[in-house]
């Protein structure tokens, strides 16, 4: 991942902004207000959030993870454990399907692969990774991001922790996005595959652990 986000553009050009937004937005203009089918609008109406609502913690999320000045790279997006491929041979690592990869930020595309964590078909969001994981993971990421990046430092403990802090932010909007993602797939989608249990339980995640990622605070906030 770390050698991911170290490509550039083959025109030079730097990039300034980030997809996710867009992304987000055009999918939240992409969602119903209500299902034709009975059964469907009643999960839909019981279980979703109203579409103000979920406009409004669009505008809460650009907020906030904005502001955290993510550095913007190409990311992959979907970096589920299906689309990473290990062979056993040359002990190589290969990332597949492309097709959601864009600019992005850094800690959205870390947050958005420790979410996959849970699965997809039959999701346990008790797999995300616990702190003592992350910050092993992210240790051993941000030192070869800064050597790939030619930044002449050693990722310290507080980098790690700002890092930490980062991606768990993110982490809201990738739950968010897939939710979104799903609604839409529920109304254009003819897969035979529960879109719209899959945005309820994305969303279910989302608002259960909103205020407690929200709340998590820079190390120089906390004075360490």
């Amino acid at each position: 991942m770390a050698k991911l986000h170290t490509l550039k553009p083959e025109d030079g050009k730097q990039i300034l902004n980030a997809g996710l937004f867009p992304t987000m937005k055009k999918y939240y203009q992409m969602i119903p207000r209500e299902f034709e089918n009975k059964e469907v609008n009643r999960r839909f109406q019981e279980n979703i959030p109203c579409y103000d609502q979920l406009g409004k913690e669009i505008e809460e999320l650009e907020t906030k993870l904005v502001a955290l000045n993510s550095p913007i790279v190409f990311c992959h997006n979907d970096l589920s454990l299906g689309n990473i491929v290990y062979d056993e041979q040359t002990e190589g690592i290969v990332f597949i399907d492309f097709d959601e990869a864009f600019y992005c930020y850094q800690g959205f595309d870390i947050g958005a692969h420790f979410c996959e964590f849970a699965g997809v078909h039959v999701m346990d969001f008790d797999k995300y990774p616990q702190k003592e994981f992350q910050l092993k993971w992210l240790k051993t990421y941000l030192s070869d991001w800064y050597t790939l990046s030619g930044i002449n430092k050693d990722a310290t403990d507080e980098d790690v922790e700002k890092l930490y802090v980062v991606v768990n932010k993110f982490a809201l909007a990738a739950h968010f996005i897939c939710g979104l993602w799903g609604l839409k797939q529920t109304v254009n989608s003819t897969i035979d595959f529960d879109y719209l249990g899959f945005s309820i339980q994305k969303f279910g995640e989302y608002f259960r652990r909103k205020q407690e990622f929200l709340a998590l605070q820079m190390p120089s906030d906390l004075n360490l």
